[in-house]
């Protein structure tokens, strides 16, 4: 009950209790507290008593945030992303006397990065702040019921024990502390979700959740007047950095059944790019592209051009028609076209057109070479 102050008004309490025999400072989450006026004056209308406010300190559901260090939401296929999960520890009481705390964390459409040797082989490495203690703790990928892949950082030992041994932390010694969990994952697919939700054995927790989306984009490819050209080849070239120091990589991708459409899977060398071809609209798009212009740049490169034209040798640059533009990450898309020159042919006019010229050119070419040889014989005489 507050009834030690001396004027109305609302009041934010930080609460801190120690057991009888036992230094452990229980923590609280803070509260607040409204302290009104009492009787009044008849006289002068002044009040003159205040009426204690009761404030009932209990656990509340713990609140937990999930970010990605995309924070654009936009991401390609292959990318390595650093999730970040935040939350509190849960203080230990009689009306939530939890004995045990975890963090379980699910991912769709990507996969969890893993220790490639060493004894930690195959485990996530998850790094662990609570409070001001930090520490790394390896993970096992396993399936949940629903076949999707989960790890799960165990936070049990911060509960602390109200008889701690040796190396123990005291009950409540981290209680609203902040905590933080953080790990990397491979993007794998055009869409990732990802949630992490606190899970004590006892009470129900709302998760939360992160997603991540991949960019689309549209190649148009025109020949004479603009006419749509199908048949084309392309490979999808991807420029990182600038310069002599650029790294260059080739896409590879999934073809959709029936459709001029591919997905990235990958990024390789030139000889195992995926070649794509233009419909007949003269379209091909391509998903799983990552729309941070300012990171990385597309080109798509024609290797093979429709009967009738020449190969155009300028690759064609991608460009975001949603940049800035403030267009949700689901549905982020770019452009790129190509125009192709068309081969040239010899005229014909149903006249005799060329033809006389190349036969009096043969015939001089005959001519010359006769008396060559004509002259080398008199010579030798």
């Amino acid at each position: 009950t507050l009834n030690n102050v001396s004027s109305a008004g609302i009041y934010v309490i930080n609460a801190d209790s120690k057991r009888d025999g036992n230094p452990t400072a229980y923590r609280y989450a803070p509260m607040a507290a409204y302290v009104s006026f009492g009787t009044y004056d008849t006289t002068t209308g002044v009040p003159t008593t205040l009426v204690p406010a009761t404030v009932n300190a209990k656990s509340t559901t713990v609140d937990i945030t999930k970010t990605a260090d995309e924070r654009d939401k936009v991401v390609e296929v292959g990318k390595v992303v650093t999730y970040t999960a935040t939350t509190k520890m849960p203080y230990v009481s009689a009306n939530n006397n939890v004995t045990s705390y975890k963090l379980v964390d699910t991912i769709d459409g990507a996969k969890y990065v893993t220790v490639a040797e060493g004894v930690n082989k195959g485990k996530v490495k998850v790094d662990i702040t609570v409070g001001t203690t930090t520490e790394t703790a390896y993970v096992d990928v396993v399936k949940n019921k629903d076949r999707k892949d989960t790890i799960t950082a165990d936070l049990t030992k911060y509960l602390g024990k109200a008889t701690p041994a040796e190396n123990e932390y005291a009950l409540n010694t981290y209680a609203n502390a902040t905590v933080t969990i953080s790990y990397k994952a491979e993007v794998t697919s055009t869409e990732v979700n990802n949630t992490i939700i606190p899970n004590d054995g006892k009470n129900t927790y709302t998760p939360a959740i992160d997603r991540l989306y991949t960019g689309t984009v549209t190649l148009t490819k025109t020949g004479e007047n603009n006419k749509r050209l199908s048949g084309a080849e392309f490979v999808l070239v991807r420029k990182s950095g600038t310069g002599e120091n650029a790294t260059v990589k080739y896409a590879i991708a999934t073809k959709t059944e029936g459709k001029s459409e591919y997905t990235v899977t990958a990024w390789g060398a030139e000889a195992d790019a995926t070649t794509m071809t233009t419909d007949t609209n003269g379209n091909i798009v391509v998903k799983g592209l990552d729309d941070s212009v300012n990171k990385m740049t597309y080109e798509f490169k024609e290797t093979k051009a429709p009967e009738g034209y020449s190969i155009n040798e300028t690759n064609a640059n991608v460009k975001w028609a949603t940049e800035g533009a403030g267009v949700e990450a689901a549905t982020r898309t770019g452009a790129a076209s190509m125009n192709d020159t068309k081969l040239s042919a010899l005229p014909h006019t149903g006249g005799i057109g060329t033809t006389i010229f190349t036969i009096a050119g043969c015939a001089i070419m005959i001519a010359a070479a006769g008396f060559f040889f004509a002259s080398r014989k008199k010579a030798n005489r």
